[in-house]
């Protein structure tokens, strides 16, 4: 799930209109123009449009015969091209000059076929191993066969050497001498994100630690550069030293890096892009008909309305032209593209964009004693997780709320209560339980700790609870009821996204949901909520199967319930041989997808009557 709306971001960024996500940028450089024109000069053609009074509506038979083109600038004129529904890509370049076309042709490849502007020359590849060289008049230069697996393919600049990504790595692949080698191998899930001026963004789970990478590969010097920003990103973009990044889906959190400098700015709603040319910001409003424009610090510049049109997307694949002073775009609606033209020195009002220097957001202030923080933090580096008390907990969250914790007592008991449950586990456990993209376990101790309104959570004592972030895996404890117990429940929530992470990563793995669930009685089905039991799961109470009716509530809760019964030395009985299975089982699976070195030659969880 998390890959799937990693890919839906990278599609969301782009435009409204099924256009190629992966497709890139074109250099910038600016047009040559003649002295003499072939015609009436291209804004001359133009209409206002929209209310803003910078925008024109540049009428063009070449461009509307299209339907949702994507434009790169491409010598003097602009080249556009889309993937039509009969295998086609067709591209045409008119002239920037007059809008007269310069040029036109069509060619069989497939959708995820890249357009890539190079050294005065076009290049298109795609994933079938088809690599075409075009000259200014869209003419076939070169054709390469390129026998490549892979479905993302970058050229470089000069249109010498393919970079093919797919699932397990990433190779690139000389041309002219017919050579590959790996630049990346060892690898999971390869994602590339976006194309911008000569890098590519993109993420892999490297298999020696099975944790996610966010990477950059400069296309020029096949060169692997890491992300300047820590921590998790879901997608992102570079322009030469400046690099456009997003946190996650859900709190529209952007960084934007200018070479030693990082801000930061929320957007939840319509698009976010970093353009070549000026190194400008564009931000669509949620309907994507309103445009506005700042420079890198956040300092607004211009703003543009498009008519409202029903069922129109707007192309955030600005060019910017210097010789017109402005960006041109398509604008789709009716099935038709239309060549629309900002002017951006028009003088427009507009608020800065509020951004935040990284570097200036501060820690709340502390609120208790300075040796509970110093105690939370000295059990923090001794195993390995990031506890956090009093304010430094979020308290809201998605299916709960809590109120704070700030009786000195009461954390101090909690701390005790996590270091003697932590003892439990062999040492550098805890520290290997993070994967994907989760940099840390982070636990935070809450008071009050209840279910939201209308959430399907567990109706009374509530003691804590585990949720997989983005960056790390928070687990939240209810410190009123906090034993050894519940921290070896909550843990094995953990324990448990792990070995599912590891077995699609592995297909020797020994765990697996359908092992599981072929241990369980005969006739028996989980019941798939906290609220909800069913009668008939009833008569399995007293089959020696599960510990608790909580236990038959879904598979995690049943593995949870038995790990943390058996590690607080209530053994499973031997009348029980069910139960005593099903452990023996997890506790396998615990061995086979850990580093088991200096590990005891039984575990606390190993140990069943």
């Amino acid at each position: 799930m998390k890959r799937f709306w990693m890919l839906l971001l990278c599609l969301i960024l782009l435009t409204g209109c099924a256009s190629d996500p992966q497709t890139p940028s074109s250099p910038e450089t600016e047009p040559s123009f003649s002295q003499e024109q072939a015609g009436v000069p291209l804004l001359d053609q133009g209409k206002a449009a929209g209310e803003s009074g910078n925008l024109l509506y540049i009428p063009n038979p070449h461009v509307e015969s299209m339907a949702c083109p994507e434009i790169r600038l491409f010598g003097n004129g602009l080249l556009l091209y889309e993937h039509t529904v009969n295998g086609m890509l067709q591209l045409k370049r008119i002239s920037l000059e007059d809008g007269t076309l310069l040029a036109e042709a069509s060619y069989p490849m497939d959708a995820s076929a890249s357009v890539q502007v190079g050294n005065g020359l076009i290049g298109l590849c795609d994933s079938n191993g088809q690599v075409l060289i075009l000259n200014e008049s869209l003419e076939q230069e070169t054709t390469y066969s390129v026998p490549l697996e892979g479905e993302y393919w970058y050229l470089n600049q000069e249109l010498e050497t393919v970079y093919a990504f797919w699932d397990e790595g990433l190779l690139s692949y000389d041309l002219e001498a017919g050579q590959a080698h790996w630049l990346l191998d060892n690898a999971a899930f390869v994602q590339p994100f976006r194309m911008g001026s000569g890098y590519v963004l993109f993420s892999y789970t490297d298999r020696n630690d099975q944790k996610t990478c966010n990477r950059c590969l400069n296309l020029s010097t096949a060169s692997m550069e890491t992300v300047p920003v820590e921590g998790f990103i879901s997608s992102g973009i570079r322009r030469g030293e400046q690099w456009l990044l997003r946190r996650d889906i859900a709190s529209g959190m952007y960084i934007l890096v200018d070479q030693e400098n990082a801000v930061t700015f929320t957007c939840p709603e319509g698009l976010v892009e970093l353009l070549s040319g000026k190194r400008h910001l564009l931000i669509t409003d949620g309907s994507y008909r309103e445009l506005s424009l700042y420079d890198l610090e956040g300092n607004f510049l211009s703003r543009c309305a498009l008519p409202e049109t029903e069922h129109a997307s707007v192309g955030t694949d600005l060019v910017w032209s210097g010789y017109w002073q402005g960006y041109f775009f398509r604008d789709t609606y009716d099935n038709t593209a239309h060549l629309m033209f900002w002017d951006i020195d028009t003088a427009q009002e507009g608020e800065n964009l509020p951004v935040t220097s990284l570097d200036a957001v501060q820690a709340p202030e502390s609120v208790v004693e300075k040796e509970l923080y110093q105690q939370a933090a000295d059990l923090s580096r001794r195993f390995g997780v990031d506890i956090r008390i009093a304010e430094q907990c979020a308290l809201d969250y998605s299916h709960y709320q809590a109120d704070a914790l700030l009786d000195p007592y009461q954390i101090r008991y909690a701390l005790n209560v996590l270091e003697l449950a932590f003892s439990s586990y062999p040492e550098g456990f805890l520290s290997q339980l993070p994967f994907d993209t989760m940099e840390q376990i982070r636990i935070e101790l809450v008071d009050n700790l209840r279910g939201k309104e209308g959430m399907d959570t567990h109706p009374i004592d509530i003691g804590g609870f585990a949720q997989e972030n983005f960056d790390h895996y928070l687990i939240v404890f209810n410190s009123l009821s906090l034993d050894t117990q519940t921290v070896y429940h909550e843990l094995s929530h953990v324990i448990d996204k792990h070995l599912e992470w590891d077995a699609s990563l592995r297909p020797q793995a020994l765990f697996s949901e359908e092992a599981w669930l072929a241990l369980q009685p005969e006739g028996f089905r989980y019941a798939g909520s906290y609220t909800d039991m069913p009668d008939s799961i009833r008569a399995y109470e007293d089959s020696g199967y599960f510990i608790s009716s909580y236990a038959m509530t879904f598979p995690t809760e049943d593995r949870a319930t038995l790990m943390s019964v058996i590690m607080s030395d209530k053994t499973v009985p031997e009348e029980n041989p069910g139960m005593a299975e099903k452990m023996r089982y997890y506790a396998a699976c615990i061995r086979d997808c850990f580093d088991t070195e200096g590990w005891p030659e039984s575990t606390l969880w190993e140990y069943t009557k």
